[in-house]
């Protein structure tokens, strides 16, 4: 091994061993607390010794980033980035409901894909509230400002999401309208 690269592996050393002492740490002092407490705490600890104000500006492994219509969806951290810059947080649900629209823009995606993609398997529309479903879309149209741009006799049209009666729902981007 020559002298370079055993200098990178005392120095990864020195990185994990500074890791584990920040983990052990941040648990002995916060016993007692939520482990989102915790996490919150690990995360600020971890921020200070980086020398970084928001870990998201550190790039994630095989993170599948989606951009379509000027939003951009980051699913791994619940983040949503609106065209004109703005973000929002997003929960894992309103993500999973998010997640097959926007991967599918200008397509029909049926109600028990989407709920597949929420709760895990193939439902028919009987095992799951379609409430729950309009809920969350309700969520997400907030969230991401999706507004209602016209109403007609077959039912309100958005900026974004819409409801196809009896099928599914549609991620349409303004470019695309």
């Amino acid at each position: 091994m020559t002298t370079p690269e055993r200098e990178s592996v005392r120095f990864k050393s020195r990185q994990i061993t500074a890791l584990n002492d920040l983990v052990n740490e941040v648990a002995e002092n916060n016993a007692g607390l939520s482990s989102n407490d915790i996490e919150r705490a690990f995360v600020y600890k971890l921020q200070r010794a980086l020398g970084v104000e928001r870990l998201e500006s550190l790039p994630l492994h095989d993170e599948k980033i989606i951009t379509v219509g000027g939003i951009t969806l980051y699913p791994e951290r619940g983040i949503v980035i609106l065209p004109d810059g703005t973000r929002k947080d997003f929960s894992r649900q309103e993500v999973r409901f998010l997640w097959p629209l926007i991967s599918n823009p200008g397509r029909v995606i049926p109600y028990n894909l989407i709920a597949k993609s929420m709760f895990g398997r193939t439902r028919s529309i009987g095992d799951f509230a379609m409430g729950d479903l309009r809920v969350y879309a309700q969520y997400v149209r907030k969230k991401i400002g999706d507004c209602r741009i016209s109403s007609s006799g077959s039912g309100a049209k958005f900026r974004y999401i819409n409801s196809v009666m009896g099928h599914g729902y549609i991620f349409t981007p303004e470019s695309e309208l």
